[in-house]
């Protein structure tokens, strides 16, 4: 029982832990057992899935870590629970099938982005949270 579930957890690893998934697919490489990249969608410019191939892209060249970097101009040292953000935010036109526009992001630096980036309004609106003073505009003095 153990040794099965022992397997079942190397396989679970294979396919979900971003350093497993890239190892594999570099050592295929190296065998030659590297797959033809299928070809994009024409629309894959108006999709907002992120492509596999993309996503291990930045991966690799974002090293697993938040790129993330302070007015102190330090780097963020998070490499747990990353996500994968647009620069150029998809509600505002940026890609998804395009490396140069994503990057690894943790949670926080990742929401304070997109703040700045969409303001509180729209970022509630899109994550369908309510408007914090119901939707009201402020009162203006007259």
């Amino acid at each position: 029982m153990e040794r099965i579930f022992q397997e079942a957890l190397e396989a679970l690893l294979d396919r979900k832990d971003p350093e497993r998934r890239l190892r594999a697919k570099e050592e295929k490489a190296a065998a030659g057992h590297e797959r033809e990249p299928r070809p994009q969608s024409v629309w894959a410019f108006a999709m907002r899935h992120i492509p596999q191939a993309v996503k291990d892209a930045v991966w690799r060249r974002d090293g697993g870590q938040c790129v993330y970097v302070g007015s102190d101009g330090a780097r963020c040292v998070e490499r747990g629970g990353l996500e994968f953000d647009h620069i150029v935010p998809f509600a505002l036109g940026g890609p998804s099938n395009n490396a140069k526009n994503i990057r690894l992001l943790c949670k926080t630096h990742n929401l304070m982005t997109a703040r700045q980036a969409l303001g509180e309004t729209a970022l509630r609106r899109q994550m369908g949270v309510a408007p914090i003073n119901g939707g009201a505009s402020p009162p203006t003095s007259g």
